[in-house]
């Protein structure tokens, strides 16, 4: 079974969180949310 995970920005920490999650566990992540400079882009 996947563990589905949503990341809240998408920087260098949520990169690697992502990468590590991708490569160590059955993972999916449906939902990426990215802040860039005040603006929100879904």
């Amino acid at each position: 079974m996947a563990i589905k995970v949503g990341i809240n920005g998408f920087g260098r920490i949520g990169r690697n969180v992502l990468r590590s999650a991708v490569q160590n566990y059955r993972m999916l992540a449906p939902f990426i949310r990215r802040v860039r400079r005040g603006r929100r882009s879904y």
